[in-house]
């Protein structure tokens, strides 16, 4: 795991805790356990530009009130002083927002930052964090279960199951031709607004693998519907289209996956 050429997971304890925060900031799921509800959301911001760029009280206040303004919290220098517990949900995650990007961190992850919000707050949060991007110029990893915040947000997606990536490539290629069964899967239980038409969602078979050990075949095969023999003794090789952009870990090729596909919404409908 490398970040600007360094290995993080080389480094001694004390060198990452000046990464984190300073070079890569974090967005939590929930905001109300993530700050600390005994701290006003001021002292938190304070707190932290302090301890990674070293700059006094009045200026961190300064910039503290300058990041709630960013993130598009009303009135931020009154907004200060106030508790996690004073706001609402929305208002909450954009202060995580702030605090994560508090110090101009080169790389920006969230984590399911938009599920405990509401469908009208998820499209704000969703906009505050693509604006986010471009302004400042830092990388962004959206980790989600959420296929549309994926195609709102993200140039490339890696789908992962069982603890492995399963497929990767340019959110528009993988979500209109997936090259997995189990992104043909998620992309079928999306919800699809049709005219005329009415559609059940079709679930995905069986219960949700638990890791244990070393697998010697594909983690998806008890669950899927293309399966054979080799499926389940032999780990699936990786194959990628022609441009090497678009690739797959799937015994069964591409063809047979579009048409388990082919009852997916389109980009458009998921987006």
């Amino acid at each position: 795991m490398r970040l600007a050429g360094r290995d993080l997971l080389a480094m001694p304890e004390s060198r990452l805790r000046r990464v984190r925060g300073a070079d890569v900031g974090f967005v939590f799921q929930d905001p109300l356990t993530a700050l600390d509800p005994a701290m006003t959301v001021g002292e938190q911001l304070v707190e932290t530009l302090r301890c990674h760029r070293g700059i006094r009280r009045p200026a961190a206040r300064r910039r503290a009130a300058e990041l709630l303004e960013l993130v598009g919290i009303p009135e931020p220098g009154a907004a200060l002083d106030r508790f996690p517990r004073q706001f609402s949900g929305g208002m909450r995650q954009r202060v995580l927002i702030a605090l994560a990007i508090c110090c101009d961190p080169a790389l920006l992850i969230a984590d399911e930052a938009t599920t405990a919000l509401d469908p009208t707050v998820q499209i704000q949060i969703l906009s505050l964090l693509r604006r986010l991007r471009r302004e400042l110029g830092m990388a962004l990893i959206v980790i989600s279960h959420d296929l549309g915040v994926i195609a709102a947000v993200c140039d490339r997606v890696q789908v992962m199951y069982g603890g492995v990536v399963v497929e990767h490539g340019p959110v528009p290629q993988v979500l209109a031709a997936p090259r997995h069964p189990y992104t043909a899967g998620l992309l079928r239980l999306a919800p699809r607004f049709e005219h005329r038409t009415h559609r059940r969602l079709r679930p995905i078979p069986g219960m949700a693998l638990t890791v244990t050990g070393t697998r010697h075949d594909c983690r998806f095969a008890d669950r899927c519907e293309l399966a054979d023999d080799r499926c389940r003794t032999e780990v699936p090789p990786w194959s990628h289209t022609a441009d090497g952009r678009h690739g797959s870990a799937c015994w069964r090729p591409p063809t047979a996956v579009a048409a388990l596909a082919s009852a997916a919404p389109t980009p458009q409908e998921v987006r």
